[in-house]
């Protein structure tokens, strides 16, 4: 079984979406609040129930204490600290499949990717998976017919590609998967390494930071993609902190969106939302990128700030007029495209069972200070020069 390695000097802790023809995996009912799908992921809906109360006085302590230690705890240095030295990869190509370049979020951590390949010296090919399961495996079939030196993949769940990770490891080609929200144990077989933000932690910060901001009266409004692996622990993860810290007097909604209809059909899912219950008090969704713009667009339609608390952390500056009041940041889309370079790099120096969680950290404007963008943590100002510098290619 591969061991996870401690990659970094200090850990604290994106949304990958898919449009597939499979059933959306329900969410586990719970005490404070019970979800549903709503659709398959080619019909987009909603699905709500629950009661709303009075505050616990033990949940308002356990929220306040956990959220002020989480914004006290930062980022300390993410990096890894372990060398690997870049001219295991100089002139090779990598394919990078890609479950949807129709999403922003896999388009920043594919050109993160690249940029991360050029700085070593090697060379990329994104596949656009389309959101199609098909089309996925007929890139990753393409790639092992193309002799790559590795093949990464992003928002794909390995289960849609059983036989090709298997022929990619006859064919000597290391698979390297990405951003899935949590790592696989033990890693399936054919995949050489595994790097990720864990969303089940992200969700956890955002339901503390939520039930914090509105003194476990929360009604929220949870923004997800039930078929996407990330996007789906993020939800689990806050649902199930819900109903640990307000098991009874707490309410949540789920809108549930196909990754392929984001940008046309969340918005109406979201206005439909509010409309339906004005008493909604907070909105969290998985993704800066994926989901805040559309509920930008529903909330200008009817004229409402209801506070978000996101992930990822875009850099939507305070004065947009988005009302973000925390993130969760495991440095950015681009930033995480040098992680998941990070790790075919080390294994391509011969690193084994290589599994690399991305510390996710929460912020909130009392933190994520100023300038452009807001959301990134200082730690990761100079993140180019830190791999560089790992990589041997800087001093």
């Amino acid at each position: 079984m591969p061991t996870v390695r401690p990659f970094f000097r200090r850990s604290t802790a994106q949304v990958g979406v898919i449009a597939i023809v499979i059933a959306s995996a329900a969410l586990a009912a719970c005490s404070s609040s019970t979800t549903s799908a709503g659709s398959s992921p080619t019909n987009a809906g909603s699905g709500t129930t629950g009661t709303s109360g009075t505050s616990s006085a033990a949940c308002v302590s356990q929220a306040t204490s956990l959220t002020k230690a989480s914004l006290a705890s930062g980022a300390g240095d993410p990096y890894p600290t372990a060398l690997a030295s870049a001219a295991a990869v100089k002139g090779k190509t990598y394919w990078m499949i890609s479950l949807s370049q129709s999403v922003t979020g896999d388009v920043l951590m594919s050109q993160g990717f690249e940029a991360a390949a050029k700085a070593a010296g090697a060379n990329v090919h994104v596949y656009d998976g389309k959101g199609l399961v098909p089309t996925i495996v007929q890139g990753v079939n393409t790639a092992i017919a193309a002799k790559a030196a590795g093949i990464v993949l992003l928002n794909v769940d390995t289960a849609w590609v059983t036989n090709q990770l298997a022929a990619a490891k006859a064919a000597g080609i290391p698979v390297i998967v990405t951003n899935n929200g949590s790592l696989i144990t033990p890693a399936p077989l054919g995949v050489a390494a595994q790097a990720t933000p864990s969303n089940i932690t992200a969700g956890k910060l955002q339901a503390d930071y939520a039930l914090y901001a509105t003194s476990c009266k929360l009604n929220a409004i949870f923004v997800t993609s039930l078929s996407a692996p990330s996007a789906k622990a993020i939800t689990d993860g806050a649902q199930s902190e819900i109903s640990r810290l307000c098991p009874t007097g707490c309410k949540t909604t789920v809108v549930n969106v196909a990754p392929a209809d984001i940008a046309t059909d969340l918005p109406g899912l979201v206005e439909s939302a509010l409309q339906r219950d004005p008493s909604a008090n907070m909105i969290i969704d998985g993704s800066d990128t994926a989901y805040v713009p559309g509920i930008q667009v529903a909330q200008k339609a009817l004229g409402t700030k209801v506070p978000i608390v996101s992930n990822i952390g875009s850099g939507i500056p305070p004065e947009s007029g988005v009302p973000i009041i925390a993130d969760t940041v495991s440095g950015t889309n681009a930033i995480n495209g040098w992680y998941y370079f990070d790790a075919a790099l080390r294994v391509a120096n011969g690193q084994t069972g290589v599994m690399m969680q991305i510390p996710t950290i929460l912020v909130d404007r009392s933190t994520w200070g100023t300038g452009a963008p807001p959301f990134v943590p200082p730690s990761y100002a100079d993140y180019q020069k830190a791999f560089e510098k790992l990589w041997g290619v800087s001093s």
